[in-house]
């Protein structure tokens, strides 16, 4: 539902998403949103009383449709499709149908560099277009023939360079023997993948319910199943990225206990890892109080940089609060049910998914439900030496819970937020050692002429001003303004425009003041 795309042509991507609205029981509509410099645009890209929606978007940047946002959405099981002019934002094509004999609920779609567009059906049918969406052609079903059951949804996912796409998904299977691996039950997690633009795919399990090892928890023995949350990403080298909602049962205790990580596994490794903690992982009560399907950490969403060497993974984590889960009571209405705070966290890797840090908070405040993280689909977005821009929405629900499932009631005040974080890829060791406190540097060099380098730590993920002024106290310049994660940061600073003479520059971070002089000479 995030596709950020420069809008203004300034070389720093811009929120470009789309998403459902519900107006009343009897309208709903896919809506567009983007935004410049903070200030956002929201307008349906179909008729409300259509009812469409659950749809994507992809910001195009080739082919003949460049320029443009696709919107692929769906309306009584028949696919639609807008087009946005980006430059405009006028709607070049409103709710046109895509080629009837291919159409389909929830459309998942990508737009590869040269125009060709795959989309998958809710039915698991792979279709693909060179003609755009004017007429379309069945590449293959993506269920394997021995599942039972299967997704309501698939994920389709494309690399920045086009050549790659990778759908990842979780089945059921009756019966407990599976490719001659027996188990509790013959659930699995695959992957189906193309490596020549989608001229070819191929299939691969990448993890079996009860067998498949997690190679940091020793005795954990994971439920894949159908309805798991899961996301994946693919780079350009290639290598595969997934992610999942790990309900798992922990073999180690004196009785079995039920366990809720989250699960990451890539292609070069072929293994899964859990990225929470086991404080997290273990939390008491989860199973009485969870709304909808967040059972535990849940809801995990994956973006990675071109090569694929920095990974993060952003999920939802039950909200604890002096060590013990945070419960809303319910809202004494007839479908009054008491569940769990939740916010958002993320862990990073430096390494390609080898090892990950710890994780970390990104969004959230006490006593609120935050819900759905979503990673934009572009990946990380490099905006430095080494530095990286992560951008995601969130659902912040008022009334907690899942109305649909009958969980305390709807409200009409609950809303998505858009943010970015900016953060240096420090490795997991560095972050370890080197970032455990806030600190300012000295510039360098100092004196200088014009540009000279600013230096700074910050420990843990907060908001951050950097700002130069005059001996005089006037503010001439403003480097830094936004929320940083932990870690090392260098900026550049340009007094080009400045006369010569001292100048003072003060760092901010949350509750962490410092300043230096510097001296520009001329």
């Amino acid at each position: 539902m995030l596709w950020p795309y420069d809008i203004d042509g300034n070389g720093a991507l811009d929120p470009v998403g789309t998403g459902m609205q519900r107006a009343d029981a009897g309208t709903r509509s896919q809506q567009f949103f983007a935004a410049l410099e903070g200030e956002f645009t929201w307008f349906p890209v179909s008729d409300p009383a259509l009812y469409t929606g659950w749809g994507g978007v992809q910001s195009l940047t080739e082919g003949p449709w460049a320029g443009k946002a696709l919107v692929m959405m769906h309306q009584g099981g028949l696919t639609k499709y807008s087009l946005v002019d980006l430059a405009t934002f006028g709607l070049d094509v409103t709710h046109a149908d895509v080629d009837a004999a291919n159409s389909t609920n929830f459309p998942q779609f990508v737009y590869l560099p040269d125009g060709t567009i795959f989309w998958v059906s809710d039915a698991g049918n792979l279709f693909k277009s060179t003609d755009q969406l004017a007429s379309s052609t069945l590449v293959t079903n993506v269920i394997p023939q021995e599942a039972t059951d299967a997704p309501a949804e698939f994920i389709l996912k494309r690399s920045p360079n086009g050549q790659y796409v990778f759908h990842p998904a979780a089945f059921s299977v009756s019966g407990s023997i599976l490719d001659g691996v027996e188990q509790d039950s013959a659930d699995f997690v695959s992957a189906y993948y193309s490596t020549d633009g989608g001229e070819n795919f191929t299939f691969e399990k990448i993890g079996y319910e009860g067998y498949s090892p997690i190679d940091n928890r020793p005795g954990y023995m994971p439920l894949f199943a159908n309805f798991a949350q899961i996301d994946g990403a693919v780079d350009n080298s290639g290598k595969m990225h997934a992610v999942i909602n790990g309900y798992s049962v922990d073999l180690n205790s004196v009785d079995t206990a039920a366990v809720w990580p989250i699960y990451y596994w890539n292609s070069e490794r072929a293994a899964w890892t859990a990225i929470t903690t086991v404080e997290q992982e273990t939390v008491p009560e989860v199973l009485n109080y969870y709304p909808g399907n967040g059972i535990g950490n849940s809801y995990p969403t994956v973006a990675t940089n071109e090569d694929g060497s920095v990974v993060v993974v952003v999920w939802q984590s039950p909200e604890i609060v002096d060590g013990a889960l945070n419960i809303y009571p319910g809202d004494g209405s007839d479908a009054s049910l008491a569940s769990f705070y939740t916010d958002i966290y993320y862990a990073m890797s430096t390494d390609g998914g080898q090892t990950f840090g710890e994780p970390v908070k990104l969004a959230g405040e006490a006593d609120r439900a935050d819900y759905y993280p979503y990673v934009a689909a572009t990946g990380l977005e490099p905006v430095g030496d080494n530095e990286y821009r992560l951008h995601y929405v969130y659902f912040v629900d008022v009334i907690p819970g899942g109305s649909i499932f009958g969980e305390n009631s709807a409200s009409n005040d609950s809303y998505w937020v858009y943010d970015s974080m900016d953060f240096l890829a420090v490795s997991v060791d560095d972050e370890l050692t080197t970032v455990s406190n806030f600190e300012l540097a000295q510039n360098y060099p100092n004196p200088f002429n014009p540009t000279t380098k600013i230096s700074y730590s910050v420990a843990d993920q907060t908001m951050v001003t950097l700002k130069v002024y005059d001996v005089l106290g006037k503010e001439v310049a403003t480097l830094v303004n936004e929320v940083k994660a932990a870690g090392q940061y260098n900026v550049s600073f340009n007094a080009a425009n400045l006369a010569t003479g001292m100048y003072i520059y003060k760092l901010q971070a949350g509750d962490f003041v410092s300043s230096k002089k510097m001296m520009l000479v001329k």
